[in-house]
């Protein structure tokens, strides 16, 4: 018997097949219940989860009880605001277990959740719901999946290769799919199943990606978690958007603020050179979700890159001295032989990358100071540029951002037959007219001394001062937790973001965006457009 709400529709198996606890031909009931528990939290508290929604699939003879619908809604702990919800999830379950992932679980659970961690909550073997696998009965497998991957799901339920199954749902799941599941467990392994509401990849501490296919679902899951319905500040472009994230948060109760902005609020930070830690073993070896490949893949997970990601190169440096100097002065000690390896890999792997990273610092160090000047002072005629770029040591790319940069500038400029052969600089100029001008810091080294546009954007809406550039939907004051979503995000605005939060003793903020970019990505998108 299938119930839902008022309505009670009658759906027999007869096709089901044998089954370890039931008959050969069976019926499947499908419970649905709706049910909320309140439970008041303020952002950065731990709290028990908030069971929003039950519903169960039990064939007849068995417990009533044995296959659970929950959706769980926690508020976060820093650093990741999914902590406390995936210290549940993994929880889950008895004995030695098993994960199935899709192809979109995989790397979102595997920047979460550190390989050692899975191990401490018994799991053994990681796999993907299309790989081929043998019979191991009696384990428990827990699945991970988006809705989209029933199908998979439902191949798995018909040939069960294990002995209980718990599934977790990255996002909303609807009662069609809860039905094809009940009808395909006709041999009773399902025991629970939940929405996990987590559908973003985790970059760094507080920084995630939505990805641009699954945005709103990645906005959501954030917005839920937290559990607010925000006030909604975006760029022009974002209109549909946060219309769509009106209709869809409004059924959460606690108040924050959401700000949405695209590429075109800032097209200056992407094209400048680097001079942080982070943001240079991204921009000259390529990291990718804190995995960086030199001589060999290494992970940037240690307490020297926490500690130094957001220093300059000059300071990271002398910070690398010491810890050379350290690890020199202290005795091998037995006891702590495991450490003390560790701790010597971190030193290998940091020298590695300095090492790499300072042979770009010396060949970029005069055309970044060119950069900056045009920026901050815009003095520059044409023909100094010109003889600029006709020095033969600077590459293409080189010179076609440095173009950007001075029309970006002067784009009255941009008829000059200096500029006509840069027809993506032309483009790119054109998308990106009367942009806002980065502010400098002073009595700093002008390098260093480069703040983001995003800096002041905050600074401005923290004061509920929205300019033009920004439009709102409501007239509520901005309020804590703050939601910044940025589509092609730089890490130097991470750092900005991050650093304008702590100088303020703020805590509760989350940042998101569709990707991290930098001055080639910027040249490749305007060469596919």
């Amino acid at each position: 018997v299938l119930v839902c709400g008022d309505e009670v529709y009658e759906t027999i198996n007869k096709n089901a097949g044998s089954c370890l606890s039931a008959p050969t031909s069976m019926s499947l009931r499908l419970i649905t219940a709706f049910e909320t528990i309140a439970i008041k939290t303020s952002f950065g508290q731990h709290a028990q989860p908030k069971f929003s929604r039950v519903s169960s699939i039990t064939p007849p003879e068995t417990n009533p009880k044995r296959f659970s619908y929950i959706s769980m809604h926690v508020h976060p702990a820093m650093l990741d605001i999914f902590a406390p919800k995936l210290k549940n999830i993994l929880a889950k379950g008895t004995g030695t277990k098993i994960a199935l992932f899709d192809s979109y679980t995989k790397p979102i659970l595997s920047s979460h959740v550190p390989h050692t961690t899975f191990l401490k909550n018994e799991f053994f073997l990681f796999q993907m719901l299309t790989d081929t696998r043998c019979r191991m009965q009696g384990l428990t497998c827990v699945i991970f999946a988006q809705p989209t991957s029933i199908y998979q799901i439902v191949c798995e339920l018909r040939e069960p290769k294990y002995g209980r199954y718990i599934v977790f749902f990255t996002s909303r799941v609807d009662e069609d799919v809860l039905e094809i599941m009940a009808r395909s467990d006709t041999y009773a392994v399902v025991s629970e199943v939940y929405e996990m509401n987590i559908g973003v990849v985790k970059l760094d501490d507080m920084l995630y990606r939505v990805g641009g296919d699954n945005r709103m679902d990645g906005i959501m899951c954030v917005l839920s978690t937290l559990g607010i319905c925000p006030k909604m500040i975006a760029t022009a472009g974002m209109k549909d958007t946060v219309t769509q994230i009106m209709v869809h948060a409004s059924k959460f109760a606690n108040r924050g603020t959401l700000i949405m902005l695209n590429r075109s609020f800032d097209p200056y930070t992407p094209l400048v050179h680097e001079w942080r830690y982070q943001p240079m073993i991204y921009e000259y070896l390529g990291s990718s979700n804190g995995i960086v490949t030199i001589d060999r893949t290494y992970v940037l997970n240690d307490a020297f890159f926490e500690l130094n990601k957001f220093l300059d190169i000059n300071t990271v440096s002398a910070n690398l001295r010491e810890f050379v100097t350290t690890t020199e002065k202290v005795p091998v000690d037995l006891s702590a032989l495991s450490t003390a390896t560790k701790t010597k890999e971190s030193l290998e792997k940091h020298l590695k990358l300095h090492n790499h990273i300072v042979k770009h610092c010396v060949d970029n160090k005069e055309i970044s100071e060119i950069e900056m000047k045009i920026i901050r002072d815009n003095k520059m005629s044409s023909k100094q540029i010109e003889k600029v770029l006709s020095n033969e040591k600077l590459t293409r790319e080189q010179k076609c951002k440095l173009v950007m940069i001075y029309l970006l500038r002067n784009p009255h400029k941009r008829n000059r037959p200096v500029f006509e052969k840069y027809t993506k600089a032309q483009q790119f100029v054109k998308k990106h007219t009367n942009a806002a001008v980065p502010t400098f810091r002073e009595h700093v080294d002008i390098k260093l001394a480069y703040e983001p546009v995003i800096t002041s954007v905050l600074g401005r809406i923290l004061k509920n001062k929205i300019d033009g550039s920004l439009c709102t939907v409501d007239t509520l004051k901005v309020s804590k937790p703050y939601v910044i979503y940025i589509d092609d995000i730089t890490f130097s605005e991470y750092r900005a973001i991050s650093l304008f939060f702590r100088e303020r003793n703020i805590l509760d903020y989350v940042i998101l965006c569709d990707r991290i970019v930098n001055y080639a990505d910027m040249l490749n998108d305007d060469a596919k457009d």
